[in-house]
């Protein structure tokens, strides 16, 4: 009987030695949630874009507002084979309404030799310093000011954003503006 008594108390002593090492966590169940909600309202914004040229499925696409030359370009299936792939910056913005022109290498080496158009003026967004150079009020910092913009930026969408160049203000753009194309 004595060692039925012993066996029990070394039990319980047992279990309350490998209790006490039990570490308890609490969890909490319930957030007070009416101070913590937000609400976000998602406006997002479509845009319509044409893209047209060396892509594998030219066409009007309608994009997020703040897509890129490239996510278009991948809309499109991508380029053909002889397609310019750098002619465009590709991380540029689009905007709505605005018609993406890929051209193919044999088009570009082609344009790049008529940089001036049948109607005489100079395309801002294909000429080189030296072009550039026959505008009037165009010297050779402000041709390559020109350059070092559009490399930087991408193509000129319109002749009036010649005055976003370092240089070149209002009354310059006024002097050259009937002798400047961007098409």
């Amino acid at each position: 009987m004595k060692l039925n008594s012993t066996v029990t108390f070394v039990a319980a002593f047992s279990l309350l030695l490998i209790g006490c090492g039990r570490e308890q966590k609490m969890v909490l169940d319930h957030v007070d949630t009416e101070k913590s909600t937000m609400v976000i309202e998602e406006t997002s914004t479509k845009i319509f874009v044409y893209i047209c040229g060396a892509v594998q499925k030219p066409g009007v696409y309608e994009m997020p507002e703040n897509a890129r030359v490239c996510d278009l370009i991948r809309c499109a299936g991508g380029f053909c084979e002889n397609a310019k792939e750098d002619y465009y910056n590709q991380a540029e913005l689009l905007f709505d309404g605005e018609k993406v022109y890929i051209p193919t290498e044999d088009e570009f080496i082609q344009n790049e030799s008529q940089v001036s158009t049948d109607s005489g003026k100079v395309n801002i967004n294909l000429a080189d310093s030296t072009e550039l150079m026959t505008i009037p009020g165009i010297g050779a910092t402000k041709a390559a000011a020109i350059v070092a913009y559009r490399e930087a930026n991408g193509k000129f969408q319109h002749i009036e954003d010649i005055v976003n160049v370092s240089g070149i203000g209002d009354s310059t753009y006024q002097n050259m503006k009937d002798y400047i194309t961007i098409s």
